[in-house]
């Protein structure tokens, strides 16, 4: 019972963990958080090429869940050797 009470917190950790995560993303955390250099995306930006937000007239947020959208659709399959 002491092993399964000891999970639970664990995963309540990991939940709360989870719940902190922003859901909109400036331009420096997108870089931060994904390696996407501010510059490549000031220019897929500009291009209408990722998804983003535009407050008043300089603040630009990016969502998070669109980002993750966005990048899994850029798979690009390899060549196989069959």
């Amino acid at each position: 019972m002491e092993k399964v009470i000891e999970l639970l917190y664990l995963i309540l950790e990991i939940l709360k963990d989870m719940s902190k995560q922003k859901i909109w993303l400036s331009p420096q955390q997108l870089q931060d958080e994904y390696g996407l250099k501010q510059k490549t995306m000031d220019k897929y930006r500009m291009a209408g090429r990722i998804p983003y937000y535009k407050i008043g007239a300089k603040f630009i947020r990016y969502k998070r869940e669109e980002i993750d959208e966005w990048i899994s659709s850029h798979k690009v399959m390899g060549i196989s050797d069959d």
